[in-house]
């Protein structure tokens, strides 16, 4: 595998109804660069869709990582990695 160029950092909450658009537009962003990057979905204690969600997309896209908290922490607790990291602060998810 070749060495990681951009982390991006993407916290989730209740995010399961955007995860794949979302995922499409960042992909979208990132393949042009051309350089070699991994996604890391941050799941910050939603129910079960979300982190399923993850789960299946990481399944499907080397690329991607994700790592589940067991409750709500906050987005500023998403782990950053060492290397150049573009945290993102959500999805696209409309908020109420």
């Amino acid at each position: 595998m070749p060495e990681i160029g951009i982390s991006v950092v993407v916290p989730c909450y209740e995010e399961n109804e955007v995860i794949e658009a979302f995922h499409a537009a960042l992909t979208a962003e990132l393949e042009p660069v051309g350089e070699p990057y991994e996604i890391c979905y941050v799941d910050d204690g939603s129910g079960a869709g979300t982190a399923q969600r993850l789960r299946e997309l990481a399944a499907t896209a080397p690329q991607v990582r994700c790592t589940s908290f067991s409750r709500n922490f906050g987005n500023e607790s998403a782990p950053l990695r060492p290397a150049r990291v573009l945290p993102v602060a959500g999805t696209a998810a409309p908020k109420p």
